[in-house]
């Protein structure tokens, strides 16, 4: 504990206003950016279907021998796989942003915690608030989760290029369909887990817009 109780009742005053200022970023952040994670949920659960629907043409064009509709599926695709590629991007950098202002407002709470504002009777009324609220703001795993989901959609935009190859022969053929498949599925997965944590970061959005106003 600070020595002087000024110096302490100001500095605590300070952490608290940080903390409202970090809550206040991060409500700006899912106002601007929830909208856009789930609009890029819904396109990249078309984009998995596209691609669930032309594997079964891929598989019903090699048992009748078909070669025209080959290249038409192929570059749908192409298509297909750059903009999942371009949504995932998107849906990273969004995450990995809000991901950071989590953090900080964590490092924020942690700060405040180690307050006792039972050794002073000078501490401002506002400041006491939040201090007394900041439990609501300790890290539940949200951060993690967050941190991991944005980890897996990095990993899976490295392995894209990976995903279709374009040599003719019969073997690579049936690797590329596969591959295929396995793509769809993947965009399944991590689309419903982007679902699950906006769903979570929206729940303690609605926490966060009680103090913002403070």
């Amino acid at each position: 504990m600070f020595l002087n109780e000024d110096i302490y009742c100001i500095a605590l005053k300070q952490k608290a206003e940080n903390l409202i200022k970090a809550l206040k970023v991060y409500n700006y952040l899912l106002c601007k950016q929830g909208a856009n994670l789930q609009g890029h949920v819904k396109e990249l659960e078309e984009v998995a279907e596209k691609i669930d629907k032309e594997v079964k043409i891929d598989i019903t064009r090699a048992a009748v021998g078909a070669t025209g509709l080959a290249a038409i599926v192929g570059v749908h695709t192409d298509l297909d796989r750059n903009k999942a590629k371009t949504i995932f991007k998107d849906c990273s950098t969004q995450i990995q942003e809000i991901e950071r202002c989590l953090k900080l407002i964590r490092s924020y709470v942690e700060c405040l915690n180690n307050y006792d504002l039972s050794t002073s009777t000078e501490v401002d009324s506002k400041a006491e608030k939040v201090v007394k609220m900041a439990h609501h703001f300790e890290d539940t795993g949200m951060i993690s989760a967050v941190s991991k989901c944005s980890a897996l959609i990095q990993d899976s935009v490295l392995g894209m290029n990976m995903c279709f190859c374009k040599d003719d022969s019969k073997e690579l053929k049936n690797l590329k369909l596969v591959s295929k498949n396995n793509f769809a599925n993947e965009i399944c997965v991590l689309t419903k887990q982007i679902q699950v944590i906006l769903d979570e970061l929206m729940m303690f959005k609605t926490v966060v817009v009680e103090f913002v106003d403070m």
